[in-house]
């Protein structure tokens, strides 16, 4: 069975960067206002201008609409780039489990008969998972009180440049150069951070709903991502080597986790047993 992971791994960094660049174009059409806000001292304007917005993104998960607050703005840039990452998770699952299918040699009339019984195929599933994955708490908070901590971040350091008195002798233009430097490093990083941790936990859910059906996968391999350091949660469980599909815990193991399981394919012979085929 090939490795999609690499694939998967490159669409999810474009779909970052991509993230960060909507968020960081959202900020800059405030830009002028936020430099105001600043340059006056006006802590309560800016608490005011960064609030949460739940009524807003509400509304947008009901209807479309789009939010006017920075907050439900951001909201609504981050979900999209989560149902975008859903798809590239989901295409890569479902080319994994074509794949092995083609493998076990069954017909082309039960290969149909098997995607067409399936819940992992059906084209709502995945609008189905997007609505959980929004309201299922990670850590104890759900996706949009995440994201709120992200504009959080941004208030926060917009206070303590007040606090500071970077607007001392500066007019707005200059404070929007420093205000656009210090919290575009600032958000990029969250983004990325909020991003890799959702795409972990996505990929996992949606590859145990497709195991629970077609139990292609056996056996997995924790490997490290790229932004491994040790030591961390991660170690034990990489040094397991390989585990039982069902025994594997769920990923992330921590918040900055990047490691993802590597699937060993279950034995044709004892697929085709356990799914009726002999």
């Amino acid at each position: 069975m090939e490795d999609y992971s690499s694939r998967v791994s490159q669409a999810m960094r474009l779909l970052v960067e991509k993230a960060i660049s909507a968020d960081a174009d959202i900020i800059e059409n405030a830009m002028s206002e936020i430099a105001v806000m600043v340059k006056d001292g006006d802590k309560k304007a800016i608490a005011a201008f960064f609030k949460e917005d739940p009524k807003g993104v509400a509304e947008y998960l009901k209807s479309g609409k789009m939010p006017t607050s920075i907050a439900g703005k951001r909201f609504v840039a981050m979900y999209q780039s989560l149902a975008s990452i859903l798809d590239v998770i989901f295409e890569g699952e479902t080319l994994q489990i074509q794949s092995f299918i083609a493998s076990t040699g069954i017909s082309a009339a039960q290969a149909d008969a098997l995607a067409l019984s399936s819940l992992f195929m059906s084209p709502a599933i995945k609008q189905t998972i997007l609505n959980e994955w929004v309201n299922k708490p990670y850590n104890g908070y759900p996706l949009s009180q995440r994201i709120w901590g992200l504009n959080k971040a941004t208030e926060n350091k917009l206070m303590q440049m007040v606090a500071a008195g970077f607007a001392d002798g500066r007019n707005p233009k200059q404070l929007a150069g420093l205000v656009r430097g210090i919290t575009g490093q600032q958000s990029a990083s969250n983004i990325r951070r909020l991003l890799l941790t959702e795409n972990s936990r996505v990929q996992h859910g949606v590859q145990k709903l497709a195991v629970r059906e077609f139990r292609h996968i056996s056996y997995v391999v924790l490997k490290f991502g790229v932004r491994h350091k040790e030591p961390c949660l991660c170690d034990p469980y990489q040094r397991k080597g390989r585990m039982k599909y069902e025994d594997a815990p769920d990923l992330p193991l921590h918040p900055s986790s990047s490691s993802y399981y590597q699937p060993i394919p279950t034995p044709i012979d004892e697929w085709k047993k356990e799914m009726g085929y002999v």
